[in-house]
């Protein structure tokens, strides 16, 4: 046991302990929220950006290679296909979904009725100032 007068001496040692925990632990604390968000944010980034097929209100094809997607909120997005589409632009076509009715970038196709050619869609972005409706 401590005598009093070694009780006194180590109580100082004591409180400027926790004051420096105190004022540390935030820091770690903060650190982690961080890593927590970056994660959040690479998980978010990684996974494609998808459009729901109930919300797209009407789609134009200006040439081979481009989709326009006009959604029910006025929002409006193009597609860069990878490839040129041929018949994309003359004919009908639709989109080849399985599971979630949502086409998404990178992962879904569409398959051109006159000439049943399948095409990969590409990355979704805001309409270029030249596109045509």
């Amino acid at each position: 046991m401590l005598s009093k007068a070694e009780r006194a001496r180590s109580v100082p040692f004591f409180i400027v302990g926790m004051t420096l925990l105190g004022a540390v632990a935030p820091l770690f604390a903060a650190e982690s929220t961080t890593d927590a968000a970056t994660e959040a944010d690479a998980k978010q980034a990684s996974a494609p950006m998808c459009l729901e097929v109930a919300n797209i209100r009407r789609t134009n094809a200006p040439d081979s290679q481009h989709l326009v997607f006009y959604m029910r909120d006025g929002k409006v997005w193009e597609n860069t296909l990878p490839r040129t589409c041929a018949g994309l632009t003359s004919n009908s076509w639709t989109w080849v979904v399985r599971g979630p009715l949502r086409v998404c970038a990178n992962t879904h196709r569409l398959r051109v009725f006159q000439t049943n050619v399948v095409c990969a869609i590409g990355d979704f972005a805001p309409p270029r100032p030249n596109s045509k409706d």
